[in-house]
């Protein structure tokens, strides 16, 4: 069983749901996911912070939070004052104004807020009613309670609970007969009050959306956020994958009699496959208010069904409506659903991610502390899939400590002051992670006033230096300056994977906290490419513009039984294709990764289509094959016949002219390549490949501008050459179960 507890993640109100899979024993908690909710002010008073109490956790357990909100950072707690059961406190909070009022507030709602305006959560400049909050920890609270935070007097109190669940992910590892690990998501209502008034405790209506397919691209905190429609292209929740809502309409409400609180108390979604064993799940929880009846003796919700405008409910119910105190006895009405209001104004949302190969991580900020007073111990390096070792440069106040092998920050600060430090983390797998950070601690009796913080960063670690982080006024201007290490060159400014300036020294306004990242490139030589059309209104051409020289990029593909592609190619793979750039060419490699329980039998080959320069004369065709297949209608029949004394003998090469071919050739020497001349540019191509690409095809017919030279691993026809007998011919490609087959071809271009 994977133990997930030192993951990346941060989990908010598990719930592990173990009795739904065929094998609940070797199921764990994933504590490897993270979470960020939207939630509405649904108070009636302006705000000023918000509150997330964690019971029967520690400090040290909370990793990630979200600090760009209207509060910023917010400060941790941990309350030990029963031993047993120690509890941490979360805390946004407004700072106050010289003349003591509060400097930050969220606004009463002048109306209610569609779920399409989610992305308005996150954005600061607008205070429209709602906020945007988030955490994570490493361990399973006992309990896990929300609050608005308003004015009581100069000191901020709770401002009532707020209903919004979280999802626990539960993973299931490969097992055998299952070698396909999986992931499940469950989430519960919020706990009633202690003790309950009734049986039941609040009611909400949930609304589950996932991804309908899963890519490995890791996710961080501030993405899990709702789609801004203005801004398609911004990262959010749903991670470039496209998205279905699977439960429309659920009530979850938890009974305090029945057995594990009922069967409201959960909404388990059906396990989701991992077939790559490092996809990256993500869900949205969408949850509004239920304004139908209730049951008199119970407060159960009667309305558990939705009707087809979205707010009536469905179909009749029966239930105590009132108390006779004449008869001592309970009154009972039946009541047509579709004629009563059971969906009230939506309240908030919950975006949901797990990642059961995370690399290392680190926390954006580590907050604030004052002079003698305790640090709450904070781990600032989040612990992924691996272990990790961290370093920090820099100076920390006087009576605190960086452990370096746990990455926790504490003690307690015997100096006063503004402290900037850098942690380094490494796993030995991904790439490392760095970031700086601004720690201020307040002096005796005084309060720290607004500010927002900015933090630098360089992208990749080594690829240069940053300035400008800090603690800064808020409204005032900062500048953060890039300088390139030798051999890089500066590219952009991003905050939060969104470009927002290509100047190195870029001047922004501080009126939120920001996190920049500089990123750098590699000073590469850089190559013009220019694409034409031959004759001119014969077609169009894309692709001009400046590459860098020894430029890549990978395309793959994932086919799983859900994919199109899976009914004509049943096998559960990755397959992957990179092309390499370079001075003098082009490298095209393939990989095959088998995720099946069965061997996958395959081949690959690429069509390169030449065009004849100068006349067929001047093009001359050189291939180190010996044999060429035999062919029936042009399809492989699995004899072979020599090419010494034929037509087809191309080994010393062999001019166009008046040669008209379409021929599969076999047995290309290992280590020798094939050539194609183009005597009227004094230029040839190479193709050379690795050795599992045995066979080849040159295709040049009449009447065409062009000749086409392909390398391929295995002929046409080849299933039934090897059913036939014929195998050493066909060759093959197998991938056995959990292994990868790779290869590659080269075309280089020479002068002659």
């Amino acid at each position: 069983m994977k133990n997930l507890f030192n993951s990346k993640w941060c989990i908010l109100g598990t719930f592990c749901v173990l009795s739904l899979w065929p094998q609940p024993v070797r199921a764990s908690i994933a504590y490897g996911s993270v979470n960020n909710f939207d939630t509405v002010n649904d108070t009636g008073s302006e705000c000023h912070g918000f509150e997330i109490e964690l019971d029967d956790c520690h400090s040290t357990d909370v990793t990630y939070t979200y600090n760009y909100n209207h509060y910023g950072v917010p400060n941790i707690s941990e309350d030990n004052s029963v031993p047993a059961h120690p509890k941490v406190v979360i805390r946004w909070e407004s700072k106050k104004n010289p003349d003591g009022t509060w400097a930050a507030y969220t606004a009463i709602p002048a109306g209610p807020i569609p779920p399409t305006q989610g992305h308005q959560f996150t954005n600061p400049a607008v205070n429209f009613g709602g906020e945007h909050f988030g955490c994570g920890y490493s361990v399973q609270p006992s309990a896990v309670l929300y609050n608005w935070l308003l004015d009581g007097g100069g000191v901020l109190v709770h401002g009532g609970a707020v209903q919004v669940a979280t999802p626990t992910f539960t993973y299931f590892p490969p097992v055998v007969g299952n070698p396909v690990p999986a992931v499940q998501a469950a989430i519960v209502p919020p706990p009633p009050p202690v003790p309950p008034p009734l049986e039941f405790g609040k009611a909400i209506w949930v609304k589950e959306i996932k991804t309908v397919s899963h890519n490995n691209k890791e996710v961080k905190l501030r993405e899990l956020v709702s789609a801004d429609p203005d801004h398609p292209e911004r990262k959010n929740w749903k991670n470039g994958e496209p998205d279905e809502v699977e439960v429309e309409w659920r009530i979850l409400q938890k009974s305090s009699v029945q057995p594990a609180g009922g069967a409201k108390n959960q909404l388990v979604a059906a396990a989701e496959n991992l077939p790559g064993r490092d996809e990256v799940i993500t869900r949205r929880y969408e949850f509004y208010k239920y304004v139908g009846p209730l049951d008199a003796e119970t407060g159960e919700a009667m309305g558990d069904f939705v009707g087809p405008d979205g707010l009536h409910g469905s179909g009749s119910v029966t239930y105590a409506d009132h108390f006779d105190l004449g008869t001592y006895e309970w009154v009972t009405v039946t009541t047509d659903m579709a004629t009563v209001l059971v969906v009230g104004d939506f309240t908030g949302s919950q975006m949901a991610a797990v990642d059961v190969a995370a690399p290392v991580g680190l926390i954006d900020h580590c907050g604030d502390g004052r002079i003698d007073t305790p640090f709450a111990a904070r781990t600032v390096v989040v612990e992924g899939s691996r272990p990790f070792t961290a370093v920090r440069t820099g100076d920390l106040p006087q009576g605190m400590n960086f452990n370096e092998v746990t990455g926790v920050l504490d003690g307690t600060p015997i100096a006063s002051g503004t402290f900037t430090f850098k942690i380094t983390a490494s796993d030995g797998l991904n790439p490392d992670v760095a970031k700086n950070y601004t720690l201020t601690i307040a002096a005796a009796g005084a309060d720290l006033p607004p500010a927002s913080l900015l933090d630098t960063a360089e992208s990749p670690i080594g690829s240069g230096t940053t300035t400008g982080d800090g603690s800064y006024d808020i409204g005032a201007n900062a500048t953060a300056t890039a300088t390139p290490a030798p051999g890089f060159t500066f590219l952009n400014w991003t905050d939060n994977s969104v470009v927002v300036s290509s100047d190195p020294n870029y001047t922004l306004a501080m009126n939120v906290n920001h996190s920049l990242v500089a990123n750098f490139v590699p000073a590469v030589v850089q190559w013009n490419i220019t694409t034409s059309a031959t004759p001119v209104d014969g077609g169009t051409t894309t692709g001009d513009g400046l590459a860098n020289d020894g430029s890549s990029v990978t395309s793959t593909i994932d086919i799983t039984p859900e994919h199109p592609v899976y009914e004509g190619f049943p096998f559960q793979c990755r397959f992957s294709v990179t092309h390499a750039l370079a001075e003098d060419g082009l490298k095209v490699s393939f990989k095959l990764e088998n995720r099946d329980t069965r061997n996958i039998p395959f081949g690959y080959g690429i069509h390169t289509y030449w065009r004849i320069q100068g006349g067929r004369d001047e093009m001359i065709v050189r291939l180190p094959t010996d044999y060429i297949l035999d062919l029936e209608n042009l399809v492989p029949t699995g004899g072979v016949t020599p090419v010494e004394g034929t037509a087809l003998d191309l080994r010393k090469g062999k001019s166009l002219d008046g040669f008209y071919i379409d021929n599969a050739f076999w047995k290309r020497n290992p280590g020798d390549s094939a050539e194609l001349t183009m005597q009227a540019l004094d230029k040839a191509v190479t193709f050379t490949a690795s050795d599992n690409f045995p066979h080849m095809i040159v295709y040049a017919p009449e009447g065409q501008p062009f000749v086409c030279v392909e390398n391929l691993t295995t002929c046409p026809n080849a299933p039934n050459l090897v059913s036939a007998g014929k195998g050493d011919v066909a060759n093959m490609l197998i991938a056995a179960p959990g292994t990868t087959v790779e290869g590659w071809i080269q075309y280089t271009i020479k002068s002659v």
